[in-house]
C-alpha cells in the first residue's frame, strides 16, 4: 500500500532475476503498477512462487514530491 496524502505518486514493482542490481536499461523480467490520478492510496499485489527480488518503486507525477507511508504485508505463511 501507498499513501500519498499531499502529492500524486504511483507505485510500482519490478521483478529482477539477477544477483546484484540492474544496471542502466537493464531489462526486467516483470513489472506491477497501479497509477492512480491524484493524492491517495494506491495498492498492487505481488504474487510468486520461489525465490524472487522486486523493487519498489515510487515515482513523482510531473516531479511532484512529497510525504508518504509505504506498507508492506506477507499473507500469512509467507516470508
Amino acid at each position: 500500500w501507498l499513501d500519498s496524502p499531499c502529492a500524486d505518486l504511483d507505485l510500482m514493482a519490478a521483478r529482477w532475476d539477477g544477483d546484484d542490481c540492474p544496471p542502466p536499461g537493464a531489462h526486467v523480467s516483470h513489472c506491477e503498477s497501479n497509477r492512480v490520478n491524484g493524492a491517495g492510496n494506491e495498492r498492487i499485489e505481488l504474487v510468486h512462487q520461489g525465490r524472487a527480488t522486486w523493487f519498489i518503486v515510487v515515482e513523482g507525477v510531473q516531479d511532484q514530491e512529497g510525504p508518504f507511508g509505504l506498507h508492506v504485508q506477507c499473507r500469512e505463511g509467507l516470508q
